[in-house]
């Protein structure tokens, strides 16, 4: 441990001397020089230590072991406590800084009543009550432990005889300490210190004890008993500075009836209240009182002199307070509400399949629904088609709102790239809302105030719209969370043509990574206080380790040990901010600068380097970045909207031609018609002429004498008839002619209308035609633009060549979207920079809010400021309670769950409650949740307590059930060893994997994704020896001559063994490794070996130990980190995998049906591996299983020749 830090594991054994404590005198930590006045010890002492795996056989026993017993399922390893209790510098208990242990108080709770009886696990709260009431009594009572007055060498009580109104009552005396014991805990206490009292000689208890009475004697400052003198205690050693004593630390006047502070704990008080407090929990045989562990630390002071209260002991696991606080909790939120929806109330007909609909994924990644943040990742590597769809719907679901969303994400299938570009689009939202400010000074709005220490404190509140986007990374296992947020920050996360432009609060970006080449300071891992306290010292103060990450000691003067820049000054933050106060300019020239070539460092800020943009010039360059972004953006967009309408335009056009057509024949029958209806005039015209001509002559020729006037005669007779029919052909010929006329003009109207409509039609075809021109030409000039990232004949593409695309991510558009990003964070680090002194007020209370201490309007103010100065913070679900906790629903804008197919559903329920929205990462057909409690054990609970089987913590995960909400996602099969296929709906894949090699790859999946993924790793050549001349001659893949390591299964008949592990498998492990290791020269830190089995790897390892693998150091790491079950492995990932399987054919059968139950476990194996899969194993009794009958194809996973190996190639 540190200078800082002591741990001291104490077990007491009868007949020999009882060690010192640590706050006692003759103890090391003692002669510690410490300076008081800043500074002081403080002890957390563990007590009544057993092993978990104590527990866990207890619970086994009662409700039966699973089947888990093969696996190499992570086993809670170490040891507890049956209680924990915090003291001060002089062993006095303080209040608040006392647990005792839920677990061991419920194992005993399942011994009795049991779990038959209703509400068996109820009544906690009293035991944990009984315990504390205990203890303090125990502090307020002189103990004379010694044999009893009457024995011969028995020291002098310590205590009179007491009150008769009164036994036990502190200062008095009923009896030796036996009696004492007994009254104020229990028999079982008397009964654990006797047994080691009552073996001890009276010169050990002389020399225990004798010391312990002035201690007393002291901390009592003359209270002492009657007939007692006070004793002064032993001063410290020369040159040590005096300790202070408990009643050194402020503390309020006591009251009246206030107890008393109590006295120092010694020896045989804890071994007394460990035997008393596993006796009330039912749980004394299954450890030893006497086993004692204690962890002591500095605590600095307040500036007012006092001490902080102390931290709770991590005794108990930090969920189930948590899940208490959401339970009370008056509403839940809309992310924790959706995730716990009914399975009832999930409506799966309203589920979009993306393999079966690829239009709805080509839709989803269209310009205007891309986000204009983009990580700096290397331009020409956008992201794939399925994480290009995962963000943006994420970012369209949820940016405007809360909820939830699920990304399924397989092996190698790019998780953290995708989710890089997710916290980018979060960073450049707000920095679109800081651009809109016109002062800097502007995004504060009012104070929040409080009262403390009898002073009013307040912090500058931000204003909503920069709120809300806080980034939390959580997730169960803390080397997931580490990593992305090491990897953020880390050089190697930029690409190379953004090193000349990326910066951002640089030298806090090294302090972080310990001295690691870095970029800026985007994001840093928290969660348990260890963390927060590297957190703190690293970023706020600028220390630095005194060691470097491969605990070299670290060079006292200069840069790479005091945390200081080349100039002396410190890289804290807090320092940063105080210069910039006093009116000093900001450098943070680009990483390229300060790493020119990406190695250690950084190098100086060069002299002359210019100060970064302030406030006007980094809004003015970022909204410049971001209208350049946004017309490129446009232009892909109107592309976009040409394709989706080409179909639309080109049926237009047709419908055009058609009515032009259409048009053009009506007004060719009109025109027709017209001048048949002119000509029908005429003619009409002529004859009526020619009938008024005839009737107008033959009038004419009436008959004329007597006969004609008096209308007589025949001939007049004739005449008139003759001049009646002129007459009638007049009327006749007339009416014609006006019929014709009526027509003519008809006709003519006519073909005037249909005149009009063909040339609107030719009007409208032309339009129509420019239009679907118009739109060919973009296309024409998109697809000569931009290549492969125009979508073209989308609907004509396999699946394969459609996920391997990046539709719209061309290169100009990417950089442009990375510029953005960019100018974002500059415009974050100005606006920081601008604000510096409220920025650093907000800031110094960090400490408080991270210890806790802080009110929760308070501390929701300080994180706020914080995560607008680091985008993102991490940690993992057991701590987050710890972390945020004043923190209530909805108060953090953004949490990424990663690894969520490994969470257990409950785990997440804290982190979800707090979040706004909710994004939740992982892949379920990986390794389900390692939850110690065994399943027995949890099924039983969920009986009790009415809980549906899928809440089961062992069987789905947070993974599952965020999925099965989610809208947008597909269906994938799994085969069950009992044939039955088992739909899984998993959320928005990423379906893209680019870490195996195509055999291994193809195997992941087939055996666990019905093929879901699709291949796009860049095959590299391998490091090993060609095929020799006869095996190229012969097309042969290797003989027992050259071997070539490609992936294969070496088959091993197994001799008679007992257990899983077979020897002959150890024997062509050696032989493997040896080769691999020292004629192909591949280093042992590109090997994993891995095994269902903790057996087999226990057996792997004592093989590996007796090889000569070189040097020791990288053989130490191999067995150290290199060797492991499948379960302990899952997160690694490595060149080489060699599979080693274990049991016996005719005795293994059960442990290889556990293996195979799933296909999980078999799907994590194989993905581990890079380059190359060796399985070792009998391949006959193997291959008869589920899954593995397809890792056993040999048109899959071939047998072939290994030099010297037992029946391989057969």
């Amino acid at each position: 441990m540190s200078e800082r830090e002591w741990l001291q594991q104490v077990d007491v054994r009868p007949g020999e001397p009882w060690p010192a404590l640590p706050w006692e005198s003759g103890h090391p930590l003692r002669r510690e020089r410490i300076d008081t006045r800043k500074e002081v010890w403080r002890h957390t002492v563990y007590g009544g230590v057993f092993p978990l795996s104590a527990i866990r056989k207890a619970l086994e026993d009662h409700f039966g072991a699973d089947g888990e017993d093969h696996a190499g399922v992570r086993q809670q390893k170490g040891d507890t406590a049956v209680f924990a209790i915090t003291v001060d510098s002089d062993g006095v208990l303080l209040e608040g800084g006392t647990a005792f242990s839920t677990c061991a108080w419920a194992t005993g709770r399942v011994r009795d009543p049991g779990p038959n009886t209703p509400g068996w696990l109820d009544g906690f709260e009293e035991t944990e009550s009984q315990c504390g009431q205990a203890i303090s009594m125990l502090t307020q009572h002189h103990i004379p432990y010694t044999r009893t007055p009457s024995e011969p060498g028995g020291a002098v009580p310590l205590l009179p005889d007491p009150p008769a109104a009164a036994p036990g009552a502190p200062g008095t005396r009923s009896g030796d300490w036996r009696s004492l014991i007994r009254e104020i805990l229990s028999s079982a206490a008397v009964g654990a210190l006797g047994a080691l009292i009552g073996d001890m000689g009276a010169g050990a208890i002389a020399g225990a004890l004798r010391p312990v009475a002035r201690r007393v004697g002291g901390a009592r400052a003359g209270r002492q008993p009657d007939g007692i003198a006070a004793s002064t205690p032993p001063g410290p050693p020369a040159g040590v500075a005096p300790e202070p004593t408990h009643s050194s630390e402020p503390t309020a006047e006591p009251e009246d009836d206030a107890q008393e502070p109590g006295r120092p704990l010694e020896l045989p008080d804890l071994v007394a209240f460990a035997a008393h407090v596993a006796d009330l929990c039912g749980v004394g045989d299954l450890l030893s009182p006497a086993s004692i562990r204690i962890h002591s630390q500095r605590v600095r002071r307040k500036k007012d002199g006092s001490l902080p209260d102390p931290d709770p002991a991590f005794l108990n696991s930090l969920l189930p307070e948590d899940l208490e606080r959401v339970a009370s909790a008056e509403s839940h939120g809309k992310a924790l509400t959706a995730y716990l929806t009914d399975p009832a109330a999930v409506r799966a007909r309203d589920r979009i399949d993306v393999r079966d609909h690829p239009e709805v994924v080509l839709e989803g990644v269209a310009p205007e629904a891309t986000p204009l943040g983009r990580w700096p990742a290397p331009t020409e590597h956008p992201l794939a088609l399925s994480q290009q769809f995962a963000v943006n719907r994420i970012i369209a679901e949820l940016s405007g709102g809360a909820g939830l969303f699920s990304v399924n994400g397989p092996p190698g299938t790019g998780k953290t790239t995708m989710l890089r570009d997710l916290i980018a689009s979060i960073v450049v939202e707000r920095a679109v809302h800081l651009a809109a400010l016109t002062r800097a000074a502007d995004g504060f709005s009012g104070r929040v105030e409080w009262k403390a220490d009898g002073y009013t404190r307040s912090v500058a509140r931000l204003r909503p719209a920069l709120t809300g986007h806080e980034i939390v990374v959580a997730s169960s296992n803390n080397g997931a969370v580490q990593n992305i947020t090491t990897e953020l920050p880390a050089l190697d996360a930029l690409g190379e043509e953004w090193l000349g432009e990326a910066s951002y609060f640089l030298d806090q970006a090294v302090s972080l990574l310990d001295g690691a080449p870095a970029w800026g300071a985007v994001a840093a891992p928290l969660g348990k206080s260890e963390k927060r306290k590297e957190f703190m010292s690293r970023w706020w103060w600028g220390e630095k380790p005194k060691q470097d990450s491969r605990g070299r000691a670290r060079n006292p003067r200069g840069d790479s040990g005091n945390g200081q820049t080349p100039s002396g000054t410190s890289n804290g933050m807090q320092s940063l901010l105080q210069r910039l106060e006093r009116g000093e300019s900001l450098c943070d020239p680009p990483a390229g600068v300060r790493f020119p070539t990406r190695g250690n460092g950084p190098l100086p800020v060069p002299e002359g380097t210019a100060a970064v943009d302030g406030w006007a010039a980094a809004k003015a360059a970022f909204l410049d970045a971001l209208r350049q972004a946004e017309a490129l953006r446009a232009d892909r967009a109107g592309v976009a909207h040409a394709m989706r309408d080409l179909g639309r335009l080109d049926a237009s056009l047709d419908s055009a031609e058609l009515s032009e057509r259409l048009a053009r024949e009506d007004e060719e029958g009109a025109r027709q018609a017209a001048a048949d209806a002119r000509t029908d005039l005429r003619h009409a015209s002529v004859a009526y002429e020619e009938a008024r001509d005839r009737a107008e002559r033959h009038r004419r020729g009436r008959p004329g004498g007597l006969l004609g006037a008096l209308g007589a005669g025949r001939a007049f007779a004739e005449w008139q008839d003759r001049d009646r029919w002129c007459q009638s052909e007049v009327e006749r010929t007339f009416l014609a002619y006006g019929a014709a006329g009526s027509l003519a003009r008809a006709t003519d109207r006519v073909l005037a209308e249909v005149t009009e409509v063909r040339r609107h039609a030719r009007l409208q075809l032309g339009l129509a035609q420019a239009a679907a021109d118009g739109a060919r030409r973009a296309l024409e000039q998109a697809r000569a633009q931009w290549g492969e990232h125009f979508p073209e004949g989308w609907e004509h593409l396999g699946d394969t060549q459609r996920e391997l695309s990046s539709p719209w991510s061309d290169e100009e558009f990417c950089a442009a979207r990375t510029r953005v990003f960019l100018a974002a964070l500059n415009l974050h680090r100005a606006f920081v920079a601008a604000n510096a002194r409220t920025v650093r007020l907000n800031l110094l209370l960090l400490k408080e809010v991270l210890a806790g201490m802080a009110p929760p309007d308070v501390a929701l103010v300080v994180w706020q400021s914080l995560f607008l100065v680091m985008p993102v913070v991490s940690t993992t679900f057991a701590s987050c309670g710890r972390l945020f906790g004043p923190l209530e629903q909805e108060s953090l804008g953004w949490v990424l769950i990663d690894e969520a197919g490994q969470a257990a559903p409950q785990a997440a329920v804290g982190a979800l409650w707090r979040a706004r929205r909710a994004v939740l990462v992982g892949d379920p057909l990986q390794l389900e949740p390692v939850v110690s409690l065994p399943v027995s054990v949890q099924e039983r609970l969920r009986q009790a307590y009415g809980v549906d089987e899928e809440w089961l913590p062992s069987r789905t995960s947070a993974q599952r059930v965020a999925d099965r909400t989610n809208r947008w996602g597909t269906t994938v099969e799994s085969r069950q060893p009992d044939g039955e296929i088992d739909p899984v709906w998993v959320g928005a894949p990423l379906r893209v994997h680019r870490r195996c090699e195509r055999t291994i790859f193809e195997l992941s999946n087939d055996i666990a994704y019905e093929g879901l993924m699709v291949y796009g790793t860049r095959e590299k050549p391998f490091p090993g020896p060609d095929f020799c001349p006869e095996c190229v001659a012969e097309a042969r893949s290797g003989c027992l001559t050259c071997a070539y390591p490609l992936s294969c299964w070496v088959d091993v008949i197994p001799g008679e063994t007992v257990g899983k592990w077979v020897p002959e498998e150890g024997a062509a492990l050696e032989r493997m490794v040896t080769k691999l290791h020292h004629v192909w020269g591949v280093e042992l830190d590109r090997i994993r070996v891995l095994s269902p089995f903790r057996e087999v790897v226990a057996g792997c390892a004592r093989t590996v130990r007796g090889m000569h693998l070189g040097d020791s150091a990288s053989a130490s790491a191999f067995l150290k980190d290199h060797i492991g079950t499948v379960h302990t492995m899952q997160g690694n990932e490595s060149d080489v995998v060699i599979l080693v399987l274990g049991t016996h054919p005719r005795e293994g059968a059960h442990a290889r049906a556990w293996a195979a139950e799933k296909p999980n476990l078999l799907n994590v194996a194989v993905s581990r591996a890079k380059r190359r899969l060796f399985v070792i194993g009998h391949r006959e009794s193997w291959s008869k299983e589920p899954y593995f009958d397809t890792l056993a194809d040999p048109t899959r996973l071939p047998l072939r020749a290994w030099a010297g190996g037992q029946g391989a190639g057969r």
